[in-house]
């Protein structure tokens, strides 16, 4: 367990390179034949964290500010009640 959050700390913080993909092919450099790759992080991923070790600071806040931590959607098949 600690190897897994481990991980996931560093792609929230460190990020991870993604290859670049065009029509379904990674796109290569010309020059060197090397995939050309772009840094991503995960913001999911550094929410969970701080909602899992930070509770006080970010998991009480909603309860905190009168939101109860949950979402109520309605959904309609008319247009007019949007």
């Amino acid at each position: 367990m600690d190897a897994l959050e481990a991980e996931a700390r560093r792609r929230a913080v460190e990020g991870y390179d993604e290859p670049i993909t065009y029509a379904g092919r990674v796109v290569c450099d010309p020059d060197t034949g090397n995939p050309i790759v772009r840094k991503r992080y995960s913001d999911g991923l550094m929410a969970f964290l701080l909602r899992a070790h930070r509770p006080s600071r970010f998991r009480a806040g909603m309860e905190s500010e009168g939101r109860s931590g949950t979402i109520s959607i309605s959904i309609s098949s008319d247009d007019n009640a949007l």
